[in-house]
């Protein structure tokens, strides 16, 4: 489901929520982006409860996705979690 108008979907600090990019390894941007696009499609689709944790889970796995086609050496899935968890506060 994509965001029906810019405004709604605009952060003054990171911008506008968005997917990671396709060809390029996440940044902490790219990150908090991801994030605020999962909990906005979370609380406008109304078919699931927002829970943190579950969207910090989804992302994980997509992030771990994007270092693993690049080849970069990975930490385990417990730790990349802690590093998102404490990167969102």
């Amino acid at each position: 489901m994509a965001p029906s108008t810019r405004s709604a979907t605009n952060n003054s600090f990171i911008g506008q929520y968005c997917l990671l990019p396709v060809n390029q390894l996440p940044t902490v941007k790219s990150v908090l982006c991801l994030f605020e696009f999962k909990k906005f499609q979370k609380v406008t689709s109304n078919l699931t409860k927002c829970v943190r944790s579950e969207i910090i889970s989804e992302m994980v796995v997509e992030i771990m996705e994007k270092w693993k086609r690049a080849s970069v050496p990975t930490i385990s899935r417990v730790n990349t979690l802690k590093m998102v968890d404490r990167l969102l506060g």
